[in-house]
């Protein structure tokens, strides 16, 4: 009796064990299956983001070529500049040699992402994707400029049924080859500084401002209300600078 009691007990044990493996078989195969499936919805949605992020790069190269030449052509303005002026006076009786001088390089920040800004509006309207705008700082070399993209661009993960699974945050940067010819903003500034330095201070101060504009291409000045008022081209543009000549009798030259 112990014997077949004993061959019972196994029997209903194996039988017990057989169930259990047997659920627990199936609970792992479905969840195999429910991770496959993840995965696939996962990598469906990443592969898609490999193309939006090469057209989001082909439009930012893009439109920093147009922003950069329209800021070229508005760093003509002395106000975008930063002066408060349109034909700013760079300095002053006291300081007659002493020149004002503006952070072009700020200016060329803030002109640059004014107009990216109008491309990247449009960008969100068509494409549905939102780059943060007034985002770019500027690095820039006589022929190339580098755009760094300071807050990135977030761009949704859609699953294979729609649903939006996460997001992948992307910062836009570019570096682009161009002849921006912005050097010549601060090459003006200098020869305007050299003038100030070396003729306001001389006998015959318009004589000497007059042989350093003559030497720059396109420039030309005037006498007015005691200001040598200079014209200077960029592009299509001109910017308008002037320079104090002081009394010499009573003003010091410093």
């Amino acid at each position: 009796m112990r014997g077949k009691k004993g061959l019972d007990y196994a029997i209903l044990l194996f039988v017990v064990v057989a169930i259990g493996l047997g659920t627990l078989y199936l609970e792992m195969t479905n969840k195999i299956g429910e991770l496959h499936k993840q995965i696939g919805d996962s990598q469906s949605p990443i592969l898609k983001v490999d193309p939006q992020i090469s057209q989001i790069n082909a439009f930012v190269s893009s439109a920093a070529r147009y922003s950069i030449e329209k800021t070229r052509t508005n760093l003509a303005s002395p106000v975008a500049q930063g002066f408060t002026d349109a034909c700013p006076t760079l300095n002053t009786v006291s300081s007659p040699t002493t020149i004002q001088t503006p952070d072009l390089q700020s200016a060329i920040n803030k002109q640059f992402n004014l107009e990216m800004d109008k491309y990247l509006d449009a960008y969100k309207n068509t494409a549905r994707i939102e780059i943060p705008k007034d985002n770019y700082e500027l690095y820039i070399t006589t022929e190339e400029i580098t755009g760094v993209a300071i807050k990135p661009a977030n761009i949704a993960l859609k699953g294979m049924t729609g649903r939006e699974i996460g997001t992948i945050n992307y910062k836009p940067s570019f570096k682009i080859k161009y002849k921006h010819e912005l050097n010549a903003y601060p090459e003006s500034l200098n020869t305007i500084t050299y003038v100030a330095k070396n003729c306001i201070k001389t006998e015959k101060p318009k004589e000497c401002a007059d042989t350093y504009a003559s030497s720059m291409t396109g420039w030309t000045w005037k006498e007015e209300a005691g200001k040598i008022v200079f014209t200077i081209p960029h592009g299509t543009a001109t910017t308008c600078y002037s320079l104090i000549i002081p009394p010499k009798t009573t003003t010091p030259i410093t």
